[in-house]
């Protein structure tokens, strides 16, 4: 490899790290602002969809009306959430900085690249859980809480599905082509 190439590699991951760095202040900013704006007001905001027209829409609800296990659940699911996400941008961040030491196609760079695809198959799952029970017992607290449901899969879900599946054939990628460097080794 020349010595541009590299200099472009280590140029553009480390052009990725700091997407990553911006990306987990942007979640800092929002998990501190949840909770200290968002919380003491007293709102709960819930995405619900209307019956019968089946609009998706967000439904505010007052949080001293909930029980008190459905606002602890509600909350629960924004922290894992929260922390979860943490936990993806830092293993991403890992698997990147190990690209830039060169250490690409090692079995230890394959673990990090599939701790991250799991992390996210536990942020499409975890949250979802908790919040969708949550968000049942709260609607029993609403006026006519046969007129809505919980959206247990919405938009974001299938962005992170994608997400989680390329990262998952990412794994696989260096999985293998660890297997085949340790194969390689000494032969060339």
């Amino acid at each position: 490899m020349s010595t541009t190439t590299i200099t472009r590699t280590r140029r553009d991951a480390l052009a990725t790290v700091f997407a990553y760095a911006v990306a987990g202040l942007a979640l800092v900013a929002h998990a501190v602002s949840a909770v200290l704006d968002g919380w003491p007001s007293g709102e709960v905001v819930l995405e619900v969809t209307s019956r019968p027209e089946g609009l998706r829409q967000s439904l505010v609800l007052d949080a001293g009306e909930l029980a008190d296990g459905a606002l602890v659940s509600l909350r629960a699911a924004a922290v894992t959430e929260w922390a979860l996400t943490a936990l993806v941008l830092v293993l991403l961040t890992t698997c990147v900085l190990r690209l830039v030491r060169g250490e690409v196609f090692t079995r230890s760079t394959a673990r990090w690249a599939s701790a991250a695809a799991w992390a996210t198959a536990s942020l499409l799952i975890v949250p979802s859980m908790l919040r969708l029970g949550a968000t049942n017992w709260a609607l029993q607290t609403v006026p006519d809480p046969d007129r809505w449901r919980a959206d247990l899969v919405g938009e974001q879900f299938w962005y992170l599905y994608v997400g989680m599946m390329t990262l998952s054939f990412l794994a696989l990628v260096l999985h293998r082509g660890a297997r085949m460097h340790e194969d390689q080794e000494g032969l060339i």
